[in-house]
């Protein structure tokens, strides 16, 4: 992408003992110490103008050793130029590009090679190739936040965090450009785990302190438990000033938080001695796919969240961000009120269990009931 050359023509051309086309100097950035080193004549260059960056998405779960993951794909739908040039402010000199085999059903088995696409983005900075490149890099984290997969693990989370700006050394060392074939086992010595998903819950002194992604769920959740795509918070409201919801992140018995919706259209999320507020002009719901899509700002920060499944018991399964997926239970204050009466049940101890760690026939058991080493 970076050069607009297309490489199967110009194999096409040799073969025919054709010569390789030629483009001015002035549609390169190369230096010239560096065209002549290349034999590049004055006259006739490859022209290199920007950066791409190229991702493979693979159907393998980074939480877990990468093992590769089966399976159909339920849903998937792929990031679009459009989308990502939306998320950077409407930046036109951002391009993505898909190379992929796969559609919504297709079978991901354990017979093949689990990648799924490869996603390429491209950002176009005659000017800046340093400026060129982050850029493209930052237009990689916002397709795959765009990215839309379900029924297979995948590892989208693992770019995202490896791209995204943060002030982790894997993210500080890949933008810097220090990308050795060490680079995993320097920056990720005890593998890629939870912990390098959104924290929803800082602490700090000790007081729990409400974080902006905590804040994006909730509202998003609390938005697709309550409505259509097509409705409104005025729509939830039906005349009321406000309206109070409860929200357990993690599951049934999770922290209740509390959300309020009011009718001039703003929300406020509360969690222990913090609290958040937002306007209904920074809540936007995508309707360009097929998966429900919500984009909430949080001052200037953008969070895209996913619904990947709605209940009718009111609950959500969604991610922020290229997250973790949670479980959110979105209830009224009659409802909230009767959950907290439930016993929370037993954890189940599988320590004693065999648990296959990725799909494969059993061939033979060697051993038998009773049977001890």
């Amino acid at each position: 992408m970076v050069t607009s050359i297309d490489l199967v023509e110009q194999m096409l051309r040799v073969s025919s003992a054709s010569y390789f086309g030629t483009h001015p100097r002035e549609t390169t950035i190369l230096s010239e110490p560096l065209l002549t080193a290349m034999h590049e004549s004055v006259e006739g260059v490859v022209p290199f103008k920007g950066w791409a960056l190229e991702a493979r998405v693979y159907a393998e779960d980074p939480l877990h050793e990468f093992l590769p993951s089966t399976g159909p794909l339920l849903s998937y739908e792929e990031p679009t130029t459009a989308q990502v040039s939306r998320d950077m402010g409407g930046d036109s000199s951002v391009t993505v590009r898909l190379d992929s085999g796969v559609s919504l059903g297709t079978n991901i088995t354990m017979f093949y090679d689990p990648m799924i696409s490869k996603l390429v983005t491209y950002a176009d900075a005659m000017d800046s190739n340093k400026t060129a490149r982050i850029k493209s890099i930052d237009a990689m984290v916002h397709a795959l936040r765009r990215y839309v997969i379900s029924g297979v693990q995948h590892n989208t989370s693992f770019l995202h965090h490896v791209l995204n700006k943060g002030d982790h050394s894997a993210s500080k060392a890949f933008r810097e450009g220090q990308t050795p074939t060490s680079f995993i086992e320097t920056h990720y010595k005890d593998g890629f785990r939870e912990s390098c998903l959104p924290i929803f819950n800082e602490i700090e002194n000790n007081v729990p302190l409400l974080s902006k992604e905590v804040f994006a769920l909730g509202i998003a959740s609390t938005l697709y438990a309550c409505m259509d795509s097509a409705a409104s918070i005025s729509d939830i409201l039906q005349d009321k000033p406000s309206k109070d919801f409860f929200l357990a992140i993690g599951g049934f018995f999770g922290t209740p938080i509390k959300l309020t919706l009011f009718a001039n259209g703003s929300a406020t999320i509360v969690d222990g001695t913090t609290s958040l507020s937002i306007d209904r002009f920074d809540v936007k719901i995508d309707t360009t796919g097929n998966t429900a899509i919500t984009e909430v700002f949080v001052g200037d920060t953008l969070f895209v969240t996913q619904l990947f499944e709605r209940t009718h018991d009111g609950s959500v399964k969604m991610h922020v961000n290229c997250g973790a997926i949670f479980e959110v239970f979105v209830r009224e204050k009659a409802e909230h009120d009767k959950a907290l009466l439930m016993k929370i049940p037993p954890t189940v101890d599988t320590s004693l269990l065999i648990l296959s760690p990725m799909p494969g026939k059993v061939m033979d058991i060697a051993v038998e009931v009773r049977q001890y080493n």
